[in-house]
């Protein structure tokens, strides 16, 4: 959304909201229905799209409002496919499809996020499709396909690779280096891996302060992992140590929660207890919600798999009978689940739906732009866009490129004498037997204005377009005159020079026909026009 076409104080209120977003400020809200106000009173589709997007966003990840969450996303969906905001719309797809992985709906997310890919393409911004992709990447690493995960991360490196100015560049040419070495580590690929791990800690490097904790955490375990299979013991006392101390700076360590468990299953595996332990040690420490019950299973589950190994079966008899509490409470939180993953699947059709809408009214509104009320044909803008379309594929193919301008004889007699209801029916009579032309692709009928019609001729000849002229006479009996221009284009030729040689050409034909004088309906101009007549017609 271009933010810049708007006034000081709806400017000033996105900046405002912007930052308060980055902090999840509980003021968010405040200002984003002060611009909610701003946006309806200018009935503005894309403001209004945007506001409700992020209303969706605050609402949920900060006040965990999910029926807000769903309301506010369907009216974001609305307004942005009336105004074809599809840089907004793929954000509005990606945030469904965050929620979704979140939340395990695997199969959701990766559906919103190919959609917000496709977006993301469809507006142009193959920088925000990358960082899409790399999502896709995480949940086919989730699921354990690490080979298809490593392509989409490459893919996404090379996307991101391209845009350094963008915001996050580092961060996210790092986070791509990561995954694909998380990847490698999960194909048993070690070599690999720390090579990725290399490339990762050479952008880290350039601007150590440049990278958000997340990143820094997650660099912090690949490494130590790394450090694990190549069992060097060293790396990995301080790769234990730089985890734990990191992971004292957030506020939630759900999101870790895998990174633990694989790293404390790797570290049992080569018998480094001690590390091991001291891990399990700070978990206790660490600030872990109560709503995160996965996180707290794993985090227990770690727990049991440290005092299994060390042979401590009174803490593993603890550690199992608060698993059974976890369990319990994660019973009654899966009703709770399937009601929310219903709810997205209704959501989901919900905004295909609008989509499908949307798209028709698109097409209503083409269909209406581009075509005659009264006939049906096309107007003079199609006409104008059809003539330089066909005209530019006759130049290349060097084929001949015809239009020809028909005029009614008839029609001011038919106004004057019957109304002009009937002169109407009778332009709907004639429009219908152009139509029919139309069954040979290479002919497009016009109404140009008026009683006036224009014909394209597509690589024809002149015999075919005599015979085409000819052949309205099977449908209608309605007198007509037609003035056509008919030759292969040459250098500088415009569509105009042909029209205007066709209606030099039908002028001739109405004037005899004035005059009393027998003559034919149409008259064909084929020779090649030359630079005397190109410089009269631009003149004119």
């Amino acid at each position: 959304m271009d933010i810049k076409k708007y006034g000081k104080d709806i400017q000033e209120l996105y900046q405002k909201q912007r930052a308060y977003l980055q902090k999840s400020d509980a003021r968010l809200l405040d200002v984003l229905e002060e611009l909610l106000h701003k946006a309806t009173a200018l009935r503005d589709d894309a403001l209004l799209g945007y506001v409700y997007h992020s209303l969706a966003f605050a609402g949920f990840f900060i006040h965990n409002n999910y029926e807000g969450f769903t309301s506010n996303l369907r009216l974001a969906n609305q307004y942005l496919l009336q105004c074809n905001e599809y840089d907004e719309l793929m954000h509005v797809h990606y945030l469904v499809a965050i929620d979704a992985m979140n939340r395990g709906l695997f199969d959701l997310s990766y559906h919103y996020f190919m959609k917000a890919r496709k977006l993301a393409l469809d507006a142009e911004q193959p920088t925000s499709a990358a960082i899409i992709e790399e999502s896709i990447g995480h949940i086919l690493m989730v699921l354990g396909s690490y080979k298809e995960a490593r392509s989409f991360f490459k893919t996404s490196l090379i996307g991101i690779e391209k845009d350094r100015e963008h915001p996050h560049y580092f961060n996210n040419m790092v986070s791509c280096h990561i995954n694909e070495a998380l990847c490698c580590i999960g194909l048993g690929l070690i070599d690999e891996a720390k090579l990725a791990c290399e490339k990762a800690k050479q952008f880290m490097n350039l601007h150590p302060d440049a990278f958000q904790i997340d990143v820094r955490i997650n660099y912090a375990f690949l490494e130590t992992r790394i450090a694990v299979y190549l069992k060097d013991k060293e790396k990995m006392v301080e790769g234990v140590g730089e985890c734990i101390t990191l992971l004292e700076e957030v506020t939630q360590i759900a999101n870790y929660d895998m990174m633990l468990y694989e790293l404390v299953s790797e570290l049992l595996s080569v018998k480094a207890y001690d590390l091991a332990g001291s891990i399990v040690e700070n978990i206790g420490k660490m600030n872990l919600s109560n709503e995160a019950l996965h996180a707290q299973r794993l985090m227990n589950e770690i727990k049991i798999l440290y005092y299994r190994a060390i042979g401590n079966t009174e803490e593993e008899l603890l550690c199992y009978n608060e698993q059974d509490k976890i369990y319990a409470r994660i019973k009654v939180e899966q009703k709770d689940s399937q009601r929310y993953a219903q709810d997205l699947i209704t959501l989901t059709a919900d905004l295909q739906r609008d989509q499908v809408l949307a798209m028709h009214r698109k097409e209503e509104l083409i269909h209406n732009v581009e075509t005659d009320a009264l006939t049906g044909l096309a107007n003079r803008y199609m006409c104008d866009f059809k003539m330089n379309q066909i005209f530019e594929k006759a130049f290349a193919n060097k084929g001949n490129f015809g239009i020809a301008v028909v005029d009614l004889d008839n029609l001011k007699y038919i106004n004057d004498h019957y109304g002009h209801q009937v002169g109407d029916e009778k332009i709907i009579e004639f429009a219908n037997a152009l139509t029919q032309l139309m069954e040979d692709e290479r002919i497009f009928s016009t109404r140009y204005g008026g009683d006036e019609f224009v014909l394209i001729f597509d690589q024809m000849d002149n015999e075919e377009i005599v015979a085409a002229i000819k052949k309205i006479r099977q449908f209608t009996d309605m007198r007509f005159s037609v003035g056509c221009a008919n030759a292969i284009p040459a250098e500088k030729m415009k569509t105009w020079d042909y029209l205007k040689l066709a209606d030099e050409e039908l002028f001739k034909i109405k004037m005899k026909k004035k005059e009393g004088k027998r003559t034919s309906d149409y008259n064909i101009r084929s020779k090649k026009m030359t630079m005397s007549e190109r410089k009269k017609n631009s003149e004119a």
